[in-house]
């Protein structure tokens, strides 16, 4: 049972696996945002009142271990999750100096997601 809707930003390349996790949390009813890339992803959250931003590592451009800073200083109070592929490389994230509220690893468990998603 969701305590409180949330407004979450999605922000992965992989339209399939974008709209896979965004259909799982509508379906929670939480309030989703979908972006394709770092850029659509920085606008959003510009324009956008924004609770969680579950963001791809590895986004073409600019990286979610990029922008997740950028997005930390438009929004202090917002949650960033960052979605690790099998790629991953612990380095990104100490030299990014962001304390992420979590970070999950592929392949993604929705369910486990959904739990951290409810303590935002």
């Amino acid at each position: 049972m969701i305590d409180k809707r949330k407004r979450l930003l999605i922000a992965d390349d992989n339209k399939e696996e974008r709209e896979q996790i965004a259909h799982f949390f509508s379906a929670k009813g939480h309030e989703v945002i979908q972006a394709e890339s770092s850029k659509e992803a920085l606008s959003l959250s510009i324009r956008e009142r924004i609770d969680a931003a579950i963001l791809k590592g590895q986004l073409p451009g600019l990286t979610g271990y990029d922008i997740a800073p950028i997005i930390k200083k438009i929004n202090p109070n917002i949650h960033i999750i960052l979605l690790l592929g099998k790629e991953f490389n612990d380095d990104g994230i100490e030299d990014n100096k962001i304390d992420f509220f979590d970070c999950f690893e592929e392949p993604l468990n929705l369910d486990r997601l959904n739990q951290k998603i409810s303590c935002t």
